[in-house]
């Protein structure tokens, strides 16, 4: 499964392989602290492309 992490004015993150532990983490890492977790990222797209 994939998730993405989308915040206004930043770039939106979309991890894969995502377990529910891995989902748990993702919100208290990059969703709370503004944390990304780079070993799981599979795309990165610009704030100015997104729609």
């Amino acid at each position: 499964p994939i998730v993405d992490v989308i915040k206004a004015g930043q770039p939106k993150i979309t991890y894969g392989r995502v377990t529910g532990e891995r989902a748990r983490q993702i919100i208290a890492s990059h969703v709370v602290n503004d944390r990304v977790i780079g070993d799981w990222v599979i795309s990165t797209t610009p704030a100015s492309s997104q729609k």
